[in-house]
């Protein structure tokens, strides 16, 4: 009778740790299924603004959108990335936002990230934080938003001078709670944002590859 309850035990021990994995494998695939929107929202409005400023803009940035986007939809299905190849995205996102920003928005990589082939990343997380920083912040040619992306202690950190937009703008209220959300069903630690001295900091901690 002992064993057959000890079997008992563990069997309902396994049952209950398989619905625990199921559910959050669920919960992730309903974070992973909330990005999209939110970046063709921006996307889409930046494309608007394109076609009636400079058509030939327009078309440039939807070559390049393409590309950005065959990257979100390639790594759907992805936990985690090399940093090194979320970097290299995050680049080619960058240069829609140069359509759109021309000379108000300068984004700067400081030396740390040249350890990005060692460490793992969620994918598509860093270009979330550096579109939430253009979303909620005036740009302009006379005072362009600079936005600083650095390594430090097994973390991403990008941050931004706080220059609040004066008109309202949509939001969704999804994007860095979805992104802290994620970062602990996979990472097991979530995002950490920081505002000090006007400036606001964000935090992604990574997985270090094991050698």
């Amino acid at each position: 009778e002992a064993i057959f309850m000890a079997k008992q035990k563990e069997t309902e021990q396994m049952k209950k740790e398989q619905m625990e994995r199921a559910k959050a494998e669920a919960e992730l695939e309903a974070l992973k299924n909330q990005i999209d929107p939110h970046f063709i929202y921006n996307a889409l409005n930046s494309l608007s603004y394109l076609i009636d400023s400079s058509p030939k803009d327009a078309k440039l940035f939807v070559e390049s959108l393409a590309g950005v986007y065959r990257y979100i939809l390639g790594n759907k299905d992805k936990t985690l990335v090399l940093l090194e190849d979320e970097i290299l995205f995050l680049k080619k996102y960058i240069s829609l936002l140069d359509i759109r920003f021309v000379n108000a928005l300068s984004v700067n990589f400081n030396p740390g990230t040249r350890l990005s082939n060692s460490y793992l990343i969620p994918p598509n997380s860093i270009f979330i934080a550096v579109e939430n920083a253009v979303k909620h912040n005036e740009l302009s040619s006379n005072a362009p938003l600079r936005v600083d992306i650095e390594m430090r202690n097994n973390s991403i950190y990008v941050s931004n001078i706080i220059n609040p937009k004066t008109s309202a703008q949509f939001s969704s209220k999804v994007g860095l709670k979805n992104l802290d959300e994620r970062f602990k069903l996979i990472v097991g630690e979530g995002i950490t944002t920081i505002v000090e001295e006007g400036k606001f900091i964000l935090g992604l901690p990574m997985l270090k590859m094991q050698n």
